[in-house]
């Protein structure tokens, strides 16, 4: 369809989502899992579950978009999403990328960020994760807004790793990161 597509009452059991739309709102009081998923505009996504997604899918989203459930696993290639904020409560996050990822906001536990162009973090909202591993095919620019309780390690190796913004103290909790780039800025003290 070309407009809208909003399943949100509270009871919905979407289980298995494949669907294409301007402004895509969705609404699951169990687990998700997505085929493919085109929001020409805006994705937002609320699951009482994991959110998934199937073998040889793909999800668009072009504009902002909007992840909560108790886990989140979107690795396949092909993915393409606009800025995200992604809300697990502290459940795991894995997340493929094939054009810039860019983190909005961000609640999760053990976090896997790959991307095969750059990883940025956008905007004012926080950004609080466990461990952290980000791969990125380009840069890897991170604000003041990230924050990690556990460890980060990235691998930039074709571009910046960028973390001028964080204070090692504050923001990486004293751990200092394990950094492959090929230039790198380090946190402040």
């Amino acid at each position: 369809t070309t407009g809208n597509v909003t399943l949100t009452n509270a009871g919905n059991v979407l289980n298995a989502v494949s669907v294409t739309g301007n402004n895509v709102a969705l609404t699951s009081t169990g687990a998700l899992a997505f085929g493919n998923v085109t929001a020409n505009g805006t994705l937002a996504v609320i699951s009482g579950g994991a959110i998934t997604q199937a073998a040889d899918t793909k999800i668009k989203a072009v504009g902002a978009t909007a992840l909560t459930g108790t886990a989140l696993t979107l690795a396949n290639a092909g993915n393409q999403f606009g800025a995200l904020t992604l809300d697990t409560n502290g459940g795991n996050v894995t997340l493929a990328e094939d054009t810039t990822l860019n983190i909005a906001g961000l609640r999760s536990g053990t976090t896997s960020l790959t991307s095969n162009g750059s990883v940025i973090t956008s905007g004012t909202a926080a950004i609080i994760a466990g461990n952290v591993a980000i791969n990125a095919g380009a840069d890897v620019t991170l604000g003041a807004n990230f924050n990690t309780t556990g460890t980060l390690t990235i691998n930039a190796i074709n571009g910046v790793a960028d973390l001028s913004l964080l204070s090692f103290a504050n923001n990486l909790r004293s751990v200092y990161p394990s950094v492959v780039a090929k230039n790198y800025k380090a946190p402040t003290p």
